[in-house]
This record gives structure tokens, sequence and C-alpha cells, in this order.
């Protein structure tokens, strides 16, 4: 069962056109109408996501349905933390 309606690495999602994500995130909402707010939202959650992951690594996800709430999250973000070396 997929979780989420879009997930990749945050390298990729970087690297990823706006519109192939768009498009894999309208194709997997197919349970109920798509409205153009959600459009916009999503069109916005891309552009800000993108301008401040730049420098992080991790895994992104869009649409993350919530095992036993029934809900679902707009953003998981899962960054990996560098350590600082010790001398």
């Amino acid at each position: 069962m997929k979780r989420s309606y879009y997930s990749n690495s945050i390298q990729n999602f970087l690297l990823d056109n706006d519109s192939s994500i768009l498009g894999e995130l309208t194709a997997n909402h197919s349970n109920r109408t798509l409205e153009e707010l959600q459009i916009n939202a999503w069109r916005k959650q891309i552009e800000l996501l993108k301008n401040q992951l730049k420098d992080l690594k991790g895994k992104i996800y869009f649409e993350f349905a919530i095992p036993r709430m029934g809900k679902r999250v707009d953003n998981i973000i899962i960054v990996e933390l560098q350590q600082k070396n010790e001398q």
C-alpha cells in the first residue's frame, strides 16, 4: 500500500521538474474531486520546499496517510543529521 501521493529523496525532489511532481500528486489523488485550490497549494508547497531544502539530505513525502487515524498530512520531511568531527 502506497502511503503518500509523492515520495522521493530530497536530492531527487530538488532535481524533479515541478510539473512532474504535480502530475504525480494529481494522478494519485483519485478518490475525490480535485479543486484548483488544492493544485495551487501543491504548487506553492513545491516552490517553498525546494527553496528551503537545498542543502539537506533525507526524504520527503507529500500527502502522507497516517496509519490507523484515517488522516493525511501535507508534507513529511525526514532529514539526515550530519555529525561534526570532534577533535
